[in-house]
């Protein structure tokens, strides 16, 4: 990822955080160690900053990630309401993010 990109959507980020008591992670397909872990590390930070995570994926992870921490907060879909705000990774200027 380009990190002058990142930095110069830093700002936008943090607020969209700090803002927001609620936050959703997708984990996308194909599963991979560090795609899994990943998300569960946001989920774990922003659940110790105080905030209603949940962490979703479309198929069940596979035994090999059992013991990763968090791994039984894992869900099929979101409960609740559910706004949509979608950041894609590696992030391309116009690609299709929304917010609503």
């Amino acid at each position: 990822m380009d990190e002058q990109l990142f930095l110069q959507h830093r700002d936008l980020l943090n607020s969209l955080i700090s803002e927001n008591p609620e936050i959703g992670i997708i984990i996308g397909e194909p599963h991979t160690f560090d795609k899994v872990a990943s998300g569960l590390a946001l989920y774990l930070a922003f659940k110790e900053a105080g905030k209603d995570v949940q962490i979703v994926t479309k198929k069940d992870p596979i035994v090999e990630f059992s013991n990763l921490i968090g791994i039984d907060r894992i869900k099929k879909e979101f409960s609740g309401l559910t706004k949509t705000f979608t950041i894609s990774l590696p992030y391309s200027e116009g690609s299709g993010s929304s917010r609503t």
